[in-house]
């Protein structure tokens, strides 16, 4: 097989790195019907990445979520709802979000979701950015932030079906607590009849994550509990607060 490349560095002294490499067409006069064939497909393939977009494997589930801030009588605070009963995880407290739907992006399944749950118009969102995202074993989760231009909790009309209540909480009380993390472990489960003659050493083998842990945060705020993932989240807003402004971390605001 012959490959032409380019390369972005010819200096010895480091590892030239390869910005291109295409297959050379094989040499017409070749009477050889399989390498031309090999040689054609090879082309096929190379044509094929061009265009290709890299993922991770074994992602099949994009979710994404909206953090709500929202300013009442002087005070910032962090809108959670209350998850209503008939559906996964009832009476967990979350943020607006859910599963993104096919040609829509991260952004939009965000905001989609935070109106539907709301009873919001889209103009009363207002984003103020994306926040980190989490990738856990078979899904991601974009995480955004805005602004919600309400005055109070009367402006909404939550849904029923999804929403039993929102609730409230002080951005600067969330800001000045420190959770409590406790950790969750459980073993890798493995198929009995798992074909162990098939791989070296058998059962032996040093599998990776033969055991799962987690860090799982607790907010505990007056009636209500933050945990697990909108706890991560809303610790990992309050830590790039944290990092970015000073004054709010000497407690000047």
């Amino acid at each position: 097989m012959t490959l032409e490349c380019g390369l972005a560095s010819s200096n010895p002294q480091t590892s030239p790195l390869i910005v291109y490499c295409r297959p050379l067409p094989p040499n017409p006069q070749s009477k050889n019907q399989k390498q031309r064939r090999s040689f054609s497909l090879l082309e096929k393939i190379y044509h094929i990445f061009q265009s290709y977009e890299a993922q991770p494997l074994g992602i099949n589930k994009y979710y994404a979520v909206l953090i709500p801030l929202l300013v009442i009588d002087e005070e910032l605070y962090i809108l959670y709802e209350s998850r209503a009963a008939g559906i996964s995880q009832a009476g967990d407290t979350s943020f607006p979000g859910g599963r993104v739907e096919e040609g829509e992006s991260f952004k939009e399944a965000a905001i989609r979701e935070t109106v539907e749950e709301l009873g919001l118009t889209p103009d009363k969102i207002a984003l103020l950015g994306e926040m980190d995202y989490v990738v856990e074993r078979d899904r991601v989760i974009a995480c955004f932030v805005a602004q919600l231009n309400i005055d109070s909790l009367e402006d909404l009309a939550v849904n029923p079906d999804e929403v039993a209540y929102p609730f409230l909480v002080p951005f600067m009380k969330l800001f000045r607590q420190e959770t409590k993390t406790y950790t969750f472990s459980h073993e890798l489960q493995i198929d009995a009849d798992f074909p162990y003659e098939k791989i070296p050493g058998g059962k032996a083998y040093p599998f990776r994550n033969r055991q799962v842990t987690d860090q799982v945060p607790f907010y505990d705020v007056d009636d209500e509990v933050l945990w697990g993932l909108t706890a991560r989240l809303t610790e990992r807003l309050m830590d790039i607060v944290r990092t970015g402004e000073a004054d709010i971390f000497s407690g000047k605001l």
